[in-house]
């Protein structure tokens, strides 16, 4: 099982944005104002006006990357190569933003996911869009290409990337504690007519999670500290666990917040801390 993880220091803030054709600037896809200032693509219908690369001075460490705030479709797709100077390390195929997450063996045959046992749009319509991908091995690279496959929306549909993240993750070495909880901050606003209807005007509500890490190292619960301390204006990512099929559920660029002062448990020397991942919308 995994353990865990937290991805605190973008590294995609180091690296330079090029390629494809955005509206505006790249640069919007590492502004924090995640939805209001995207990167937009001009041209979805078009795969190399799609595409972006990052490039690092020297190379960096790294094992995952999260696409937030995009509005890619149930068919879009990406694409990543990587490289360390001139010699690709990476060079994956064409994978979806959204994966099976039914066994086509529960589902009647009228229904239209059937085949594919994608999430529908109505299964997705109260989620924000992120896609965390999780390289196979930790590597070093400076240079980061992502395509992106979104021709299947071409036309009056744009394709937004809104915040774009690349780390290397804290992953403590002992496990957050059973009574996690994944909660809801409502945005959608409501008022009531003098009959007693509610008349919602909708907005995209806010996930969070609240977790305790009981028995951190010095270390682990100081780079924690260090976090919060600092305020910072950019999202830290929550990895629960390995589990792809709800990640588009349980994963989203967060802000940080420590519920309760880190303390040393006892005498072992262990730290104990409880985090509060509210998401970050923009």
């Amino acid at each position: 099982m995994a353990l865990g993880k937290i991805l605190l220091e973008n590294l995609a803030l180091d690296a330079t944005l090029s390629g494809g054709a955005w509206s505006g600037t790249l640069d919007n896809a590492l502004d924090p104002r995640i939805t209001s200032l995207p990167a937009r693509c001009a041209d979805a219908s078009d795969l190399a006006s799609s595409t972006l690369t990052l490039t690092w001075d020297s190379a960096v460490y790294m094992t995952d990357i999260l696409v937030g705030g995009h509005t890619g479709d149930l068919d879009a797709k990406f694409k990543l190569t990587v490289y360390e100077g001139a010699t690709p390390l990476l060079a994956g195929g064409w994978t979806d933003f959204y994966g099976r997450i039914y066994n086509t063996a529960d589902l009647p045959f009228e229904q239209g996911n059937w085949y594919t046992g994608k999430p529908r749009l109505r299964d997705i319509a109260g989620y924000a869009r992120h896609r965390h991908i999780a390289l196979p091995a930790p590597i070093a690279v400076d240079q980061l290409i992502i395509e992106f496959d979104v021709t299947a929306q071409a036309g009056d549909e744009d394709f937004d990337v809104g915040y774009l993240i690349v780390a290397n993750p804290l992953a403590p070495g002992w496990n957050y504690d059973w009574g996690r909880t994944v909660g809801i901050k409502r945005r959608t606003l409501v008022e009531y007519t003098a009959g007693g209807r509610a008349v919602k005007t909708l907005r995209t509500n806010a996930r969070n999670h609240t977790v305790t890490f009981p028995s951190l190292t010095k270390d682990e619960a100081m780079r924690l500290f260090d976090h919060v301390m600092a305020d910072d204006i950019h999202p830290a990512v929550f990895l629960p666990d390995d589990d792809v099929i709800h990640g588009f559920r349980e994963v989203f660029p967060a802000l940080l917040t420590a519920t309760g002062k880190p303390r040393q448990v006892d005498e072992t020397g262990d730290w104990s801390v409880t985090l509060n991942f509210e998401e970050m919308q923009g």
